[in-house]
């Protein structure tokens, strides 16, 4: 049995705080361009115990990630310490 790990590198575009159900959800946000050009949002759900105070825009991270895959659409969500090389 393989341990696999999945990351997401890149530059921070944005962090995204909602609500849901009374609590505070937060997501980093990326920019991907795709084969055709167009663009597209990455959004990976923070858990809550990952402080990111000190993330803010325009940051270089690594994020550490597990996906779940629901009607075609890919979630992610942190899975392990979000790494910032300045």
């Amino acid at each position: 049995m393989s341990n696999t790990k999945i990351f997401i590198q890149g530059e921070l575009s944005s962090i995204k705080t909602t609500e849901y159900k009374g609590e505070k959800v937060s997501k980093l946000q990326f920019l991907n361009e795709n084969e055709n050009g167009g663009l597209e949002i990455i959004e990976i759900k923070i858990d809550k115990d990952h402080l990111i105070n000190d993330l803010k825009k325009g940051d270089k991270v690594m994020v550490p990630v597990s996906m779940s895959a629901i009607e075609k659409k890919i979630y992610y969500r942190t899975n392990g310490k979000i790494q910032v090389s300045k």
